[in-house]
């Protein structure tokens, strides 16, 4: 039913933002399990690399950190009847009165059935990380949950599921299984999020219980019970513990106690700084609760913290900086004091790496593996993908894409959407978001002469509109488990894709409205398995059915006016118009290798670990004739609109092997002389039996015979594009 990919956490970085508003934030390039869990029990809470800690005593709407213990849960009837009424719809009705008669439960196991979750501890490593939680229905993704799983809990992050299930309640139902995941994976503990009490949307966290909150101010946990809940409909602040020493200070004398309590009622109204529109300077002039104060860090040393200052790698220590001697902690400011809040909010106890060790190897995933084969592995491989026909580890012919299935429409609330899934289980789902922008005027000259760049559709070096300032009128984001936002392949791919989608200048025009208003894309790849070969061609096709399932609203106002559009969205119209006339079709961009002397499509990782050459060349359908008014001597009219070289594993030093023993380069380290390659590995399997990268550049002729193949007339792309008009668009 469920299926996890790994994006791991890892050694822990972080870096100092400021407060804003009523929270605090933080930048972490990269954070440990171990202490983001810990950071989770000091109110902090993270949305991709950004971690914030709301100030619930400023707040409007404070928001609390609660948990629920998995080890005393027992479900409602309403949600027993949830997953009862689940389970009857996907077993069916004469599968559950079969089993029911073949195999009567006794009255004991209907009792732990309905009663408790199974544990079942054999000693397997816990999973520790960033998930994405999969549902599938009869193979089809209905459901994701992302999850953080850290070492004392289930963290849930967001839940989005498609509307054909809504019926069934997949929010209880995800949230049962998140509880049952913590339960069985003995992290004991489901942390639904941030619960603001005054939200009546949130009042379903608080339905699993028993359920604990995290006081504020003591950072203790406390049972979630009606009293506090009284407590929470009358203030906006609660701190059970303050409450608790106001009943010890009042020491039962009516008079204090309604002191106190109004006292109390205070806490959630905003200093006076606050109401003259001013917000506090400094963590230790606002009152945020469990937040260090400045005298309390005056008995911090903060002289030994470990500083990283650029992406060299080196770290230093805060007594290191020129200006840290003549600092002091003061209401003023300054460097000294900047880092004393960023140690204030993430707790003093925190700040030391050493007691939150990088995760182990095991638990770690990366996107981007080298085969782990033999020489003689990889030398068999070579020769087998030589051969005339070659024999691929799959069987399948040179140019012979793997199977797929395809469908659009599968996010709501996005104006287009495609999921792709290859048949080896490697699986991608884009989301298009279209907004309107203002146009600005890149060019430097007047607002109509840029328009009529953009109308006539010059090329780049005319400033036309497919030229660079173009460019913004796009936003693409790629994520892949196991790599950062910011790692070099994932940039590498989202520059690939939007390269070729704004080569010919049709993508600007097509977002172009009037002259002072245009379309921006917002353009959001997620590949949800880990990938079993290099990606690029599952993104280029995923990312091109869900651009022909783009849709805008009808633009009902004329001219340069301020833009009105049609409310009926059955009115809408297609980014890409169905009928080739109507302009180009997005571009795909397919991934070919060179193998001895054979051309092979679509490699798997096993292929690309032998090429000697590797090209991601992108086309697109011209549309300059429809495919129902085109004959077959035209056929399709495809058009290049951009290749790029990718560095096959083959070319890359292994890891832990040094570059003056690698015959594939020629550097050598100082001190030792470089390896001078044994006679026949220049050339490809001169050396019987011995796999040898090859050494060398691409020759051209090889470049043109690779990129000649996709461009043929009934060819590859041909194909490809062919499969692609056949999936229905929604």
């Amino acid at each position: 039913m469920a299926a996890f990919i790994s994006h791991p956490l890892e050694e822990d970085e972080l870096s100092y933002v400021s407060p804003i508003g009523y929270s605090y934030y933080a930048s972490a390039t990269s954070l440990t399990p171990e202490l983001y869990q810990d950071l989770l029990d000091r109110y902090w809470r993270r949305s991709g690399r950004l971690l914030y800690r709301p100030n619930q005593r400023q707040s409007c709407c404070p928001h609390y950190t609660i948990r629920q213990d998995t080890a005393a849960f027992k479900p409602s009837r309403d949600q027993r009847q949830a997953v009862n009424r689940f389970n009857r719809y996907v077993i069916g009705k004469e599968y559950a009165a079969a089993a029911a008669r073949l195999y009567p439960r006794s009255r004991e196991e209907t009792k732990k059935r309905d009663a408790e979750f199974i544990i079942n501890d054999q000693g397997k490593e816990m999973q520790l990380g960033s998930f994405h939680h999969c549902y599938r229905l009869d193979g089809k993704l209905v459901a994701i949950g992302v999850l953080d799983l850290l070492p004392h809990c289930v963290s849930a992050v967001y839940f989005l599921y498609h509307e054909s299930i809504h019926t069934f309640m997949p929010g209880k139902l995800g949230a049962l299984q998140e509880i049952a995941l913590a339960a069985e994976g003995g992290y004991r503990y489901w942390y639904p999020g941030f619960y603001i009490h005054s939200c009546p949307k949130m009042r379903y966290k608080i339905d699993y219980l028993p359920q604990y909150i995290l006081d504020p101010e003591s950072l203790t946990w406390d049972l979630l019970d009606k009293p506090i809940l009284d407590l929470l409909d009358k203030k906006p602040f609660v701190s059970y513990s303050a409450e608790k020493r106001a009943m010890v200070e009042s020491d039962g004398d009516k008079e204090m106690n309604g002191t106190t309590r109004e006292d109390n009622d205070s806490d959630g109204a905003q200093p006076e700084a606050e109401s003259d529109g001013e917000e506090p300077s400094s963590i230790f002039e606002s009152d945020m609760p469990g937040v260090a104060s400045l005298n309390q860090m005056q008995a911090i040393d903060l002289d030994h913290l470990s500083l990283r200052i650029d992406k060299s790698g080196m770290e230093y220590e805060t007594s290191d900086l020129v200006i840290w001697a003549s600092q002091s902690l003061s209401p003023a400011g300054g460097l000294k004091t900047k880092i004393a809040e960023f140690v204030a909010a993430i707790g003093p106890d925190l700040m030391h790496s050493a007691h939150h060790p990088a995760p182990k190897p095991s638990t770690m995933a990366t996107a981007a593996q080298q085969v782990l084969l033999s020489p003689a592995e990889l030398a068999y491989l070579h020769s087998s993908l030589s051969l005339t026909p070659p024999i691929r580890p799959d069987g399948r012919t040179p140019t012979q894409f793997r199977p797929l299935t395809a469908e659009t429409g599968i996010l709501p609330g996005t104006n287009g959407s495609a999921r792709v899934c290859f048949s080896d289980g490697t699986e991608a789902i884009v989301g298009i978001k279209a907004e309107l922008e203002k146009t600005a005027t890149p060019y430097g000259g007047a607002a109509d002469e840029d328009i009529s760049r953009i109308r006539q559709g010059d090329h780049v070096e005319d400033g036309g509109a497919a030229s660079k300032g173009r460019s913004e009128w796009l936003e693409m984001t790629v994520e892949i488990p196991g790599l950062r936002d910011d790692e070099a392949s994932t940039v590498f791919l989202a520059s690939m894709l939007s390269e070729a989608l704004l080569a010919d200048g049709e993508f600007a025009k097509k977002l172009y409205i009037n002259r002072r208003f245009h379309w921006k894309l917002y353009l959001d790849i997620l590949l949800i398995s880990p990938p079993l070969s290099y990606p690029l061609p599952l993104l280029s096709l995923t990312t091109h059915l869900a651009l022909l399932a783009t849709r805008v609203p009808r633009l009902k106002s004329e001219g340069d006016e301020d833009p009105m559009f049609d409310d009926d969205w059955q009115a809408s119209t297609f980014l890409y118009p169905r009928n080739a006339k109507g302009g180009a079709r997005p571009p795909v961009t397919l991934l070919v290798v060179a193998v001895g002397g054979n051309i092979i499509f679509d490699p798997a990782k096993e292929e690309l670990a032998v090429a000697e050459s590797a090209l991601a060349v992108s086309v697109a359908d011209a549309g300059t004739a429809s495919s129902a008014t085109a004959t077959a001597a035209e056929g399709r009219q495809l058009r290049l609109l951009s290749v790029r070289t990718v560095d096959p594993p083959s070319r890359l030093t292994p890891s832990g092997v040094p570059n003056s023993e690698n015959p594939a380069t020629s550097v050598s380290t100082p001190g030792k002389k470089a390896a001078v390659p044994l006679p026949g590995v220049v050339g490809y399997g001169v050396q019987q039996g011995v796999w040898r990268p090859p050494i060398g550049g691409t020759k051209f002729a090889v470049l043109e015979a690779m990129i000649g193949k996709v461009l043929e007339k009934g060819g590859v792309a041909d194909e490809v594009l062919d499969g692609l008009e056949g999936v229905d668009l929604v």
